[in-house]
């Protein structure tokens, strides 16, 4: 988003890029590397997110890629299909993921009550290393092979032959495992993420007009609709 109106936090942008074309690359060329400006539009640490502006490429000609501009809202069981840069290295895309939330005593709520007790008996400290799970702002639960490194991927839905992003990957659970090593097995892992529904939600209903105009250019009325 090429807005200028917003925040004036500086980031080190000559050390922060954004590099394209990794599906093919491992390596990508200078001339798929765009660097941010030092402005930063816009940050929640509840979601973790932040919106950046790209900086006009260096050598001129260079276009930027083509952006993610149709958002939909999260249907559940629906499939989702992931598509990130897992392990930091070149893209990879997951299909057969099946999203879900936390209810009460639905489902999910017992199996995350069971790994909470699994949690408290055999992880290190007697933590229970799933309480963020319940932690606000809502989450959406699944399981992937996606590695550290794959946070902010999209995930997106298919309805009626049109690809809809719905939500962003933030992490997984236990934190043990993903930072620190510790074996847990494939089958006590959990990922989360939110979805772009409710972080259009929250800019929408900011005090701040210029984060709501921001919401509006960014997600258009795409809401709405999906």
């Amino acid at each position: 988003m090429l807005l200028k109106r917003l925040s004036k936090i500086k980031i080190p942008s000559r050390v922060t890029e954004l590099a394209f074309s990794l599906a093919r690359h491992k390596r990508p060329s200078l001339m798929k590397k765009f660097r941010f400006e030092s402005t930063l539009h816009y940050m929640d640490k509840d979601f973790d997110v932040a919106i950046l502006e790209l900086k006009v490429h260096q050598e001129s000609g260079v276009k930027f890629a083509p952006p993610l501009n149709s958002f939909g809202k999260m249907q559940y069981p629906s499939e989702i299909h992931l598509i990130g840069h897992t392990g930091c290295v070149q893209m990879k895309e997951e299909s057969q993921v099946y999203p879900n939330i936390i209810k009460p005593n639905n489902n999910v709520d017992i199996y995350v009550k069971w790994l909470s007790d699994w949690s408290r008996e055999n992880l290190p400290n007697g933590i229970d290393y799933y309480a963020t799970l319940r932690d606000p702002p809502q989450k959406i639960l699944f399981s992937t092979t996606f590695a550290p490194g794959s946070s902010g991927s999209p995930g997106f839905m298919i309805r009626q032959q049109k690809t809809y992003v719905v939500l962003i990957v933030r992490a997984g659970v236990p934190s043990c495992f993903y930072e620190d090593g510790v074996h847990v097995p494939a089958n006590k892992r959990v990922e989360y993420g939110y979805s772009l529904e409710t972080i259009n939600t929250k800019m929408r209903n900011s005090s701040s007009e210029n984060i709501q105009a921001l919401a509006s250019e960014i997600f258009g009325k795409c809401f709405e609709t999906s």
